[in-house]
């Protein structure tokens, strides 16, 4: 694995467009950095972006399936990483289940491809490095 994180995301809107469903977002989060940059180093991200949703409800809407694909770009910052913006490219899979009250559960999976300086570099001064997964689980919360 080239980067481990946790993450916490806060969807700024979701505005409807026909089917399509586009999320705008932030993320912050940190983790540890692979060997290759150090005797665990650790970092910070910061990303910003904007997705397509394609939802399927089910279950009268309290089940929603959806298929998503979009951009971001990150920031990420420790001593270690020389070319820290990067701009990242998602694609993924995921499910809400309506838990009332304007809760939902979310959980997903999504691979995160950087295109820029993190794109197949095998030096350790450019974050991140190739493509990787990740794996969503959250609570949101409908006002």
């Amino acid at each position: 694995s080239d980067l481990t994180a946790g993450r916490v995301s806060l969807v700024l809107a979701a505005r409807a467009g026909g089917r399509w469903r586009m999320v705008l977002f932030v993320a912050l989060g940190g983790g540890t950095l692979p060997p290759a940059f150090g005797d665990r180093e650790r970092f910070q991200r910061f990303s910003a972006g904007n997705k397509a949703r394609l939802p399927f409800p089910l279950r009268q809407g309290r089940v929603v399936i959806y298929v998503e694909a979009g951009g971001m770009v990150s920031y990420y910052d420790a001593d270690a990483i020389g070319t820290p913006v990067e701009l990242e490219v998602i694609a993924g899979v995921g499910a809400q289940v309506e838990l009332g009250k304007g809760w939902w559960l979310d959980v997903g999976a999504r691979a995160r491809h950087p295109t820029g300086n993190g794109n197949n570099h095998k030096q350790p001064e450019h974050a991140p490095h190739g493509t990787a997964p990740e794996f969503l689980f959250g609570l949101k919360k409908d006002f």
